[in-house]
């Protein structure tokens, strides 16, 4: 299959995608809707062709690119629509840069060296499984500090106090796409193995290790001949933990749903 190589190239006066007509800048003639680079920021402002706004801001975060024709065809064709023009600094283009793909079904997969170009991947297309095969490992002091990106990565999560078999099979119903976010636990270790894109693997690794730390704490036990004030706070307390708990796990929830449905 032909490979079209984009992101190190600059749209020349008068290319002509999809039959309208760019500037330089990127600008569309038709609707006046642009996507430019104007004093070290990226500017966009109405309706934007996707292949349109990679082509210019590609080169800008220093992103070279390669694609497939269909994925070519796919960006091309899709519009990417801006409710007022934003304008968004050298520091945060990368990530904004990653932002608008990956809303649209689109994962940058990164070169197998630094010298390579990375490849742009349609989340629903036939090579969305290669990306599980492309993973980054990032240890958990590295979770955090990914999160802000779209990146893919794995990582493994130590647990102290529970059975990473259980928490395994408790967190498996959040995966009905076992393909590309998934945890499992690692044999005999109690540890697990963790898949996700990296909002996703920060706010799993938080729920994993809230799990672990409340088996830890012992279970709140109810004093005997406790008075009605007394049990009212009992049941309290423990009505807040569960809800606490159920609300991380909602969260996670609603996070892997969005990410699934791409």
């Amino acid at each position: 299959m032909r490979i079209q190589i984009v992101g190190c190239i600059v749209l020349a006066a008068g290319l002509t995608l999809n039959g309208a007509s760019l500037s330089q800048d990127g600008q569309n003639n038709e609707n006046k809707s642009r996507v430019a680079i104007e004093n070290n920021e990226v500017v966009v402002e109405g309706t934007v062709r996707l292949g349109q706004f990679v082509n210019v801001v590609a080169p800008f975060v220093k992103q070279t690119l390669i694609m497939k024709r269909d994925v070519l065809a796919k960006l091309e064709s899709t519009n990417v629509v801006f409710s007022q023009p934003m304008h968004i600094p050298a520091a945060k283009a990368n990530e904004f840069f990653e932002y608008v793909l990956f809303e649209h079904d689109f994962v940058i997969q990164s070169g197998t060296s630094a010298a390579l170009p990375s490849l742009i991947v349609d989340l629903k297309g036939p090579d969305r499984l290669s990306i599980r095969a492309h993973a980054t490992y990032i240890n958990e002091a590295q979770i955090e500090q990914k999160s802000g990106r779209m990146g893919y990565h794995f990582t493994v999560v130590t647990l102290h106090n529970t059975s990473a078999r259980e928490v395994s099979a408790s967190l498996r119903p959040f995966f009905p796409d076992n393909q590309i976010e998934t945890v499992t636990n690692i044999g005999n270790a109690n540890s697990l193995l963790v898949f996700a894109f990296s909002q996703n693997l920060n706010a799993l690794a938080k729920l994993i290790h809230e799990i672990d730390k409340a088996a830890a704490e012992p279970p709140p036990a109810l004093p005997k001949n406790a008075g009605v004030g007394e049990a009212a706070k009992f049941l309290k307390t423990a009505g807040d933990r569960i809800e606490s708990l159920e609300k991380q796990v909602a969260d996670l929830k609603q996070q892997l749903q969005k990410a699934q449905s791409k």
